[in-house]
């Protein structure tokens, strides 16, 4: 995430501890860390390994968004 800089705009390291600190969450595909050998990886803080029933029933009926 350090790599990242775009001049005039926040760092991407802390858009990612704002959005950690107001309660936002990473949910990490379980099928996707397996294919990627990525098993016992040490995660971004804020992120879990979680399937796609447990992120439907954290949005609880409202809008979600997948990112790969």
């Amino acid at each position: 995430m350090d790599q990242i800089d775009v001049p005039g705009a926040p760092s991407v390291p802390a858009l990612h501890k704002e959005y950690v600190d107001r309660g936002g969450r990473f949910f990490a595909c379980p099928v996707c860390i397996k294919t990627h050998g990525l098993e016992g990886a040490a995660l971004v803080e804020g992120a879990e390994v979680k399937g796609a029933p447990a992120v439907y029933e954290f949005a609880e009926g409202g809008a979600l968004t997948f990112n790969y």
